[in-house]
């Protein structure tokens, strides 16, 4: 009987694959450049960026303290380019 652990990792391959197949060579590489294919997940999880900044300036929001402005800026990754790096990254596994 194979193990669960071992179907959700034969998942995550297809996955990458599949992605891999759709994308352009150039999107590829830009997607395992970046620190979502790398990054390992917070106990609460693995944060997704699809952008940075943030108008509103909440009291308790602490991304001005990170560097981050008012500015909303979207992430330089395409959408299919970012899942492509959550597929390859050693740390996440889909459920």
């Amino acid at each position: 009987m194979v193990s669960e652990a071992v179907k959700l990792y034969e998942l995550k391959k297809k996955i990458a694959e599949e992605l891999e197949n759709r994308l352009p060579s150039r999107s590829v590489l830009r997607a395992r450049r970046d620190p979502h294919a790398k990054r390992r997940p917070r106990p609460c999880g693995i944060t997704i960026h699809p952008g940075h900044g943030c108008p509103l300036k909440c009291l308790y929001c602490y991304i001005y303290d990170m560097g981050f402005t008012d500015k909303v800026v979207a992430y330089p990754l395409e959408p299919l380019e970012l899942v492509y790096a959550l597929a390859i990254n050693p740390y996440v596994v889909p459920t």
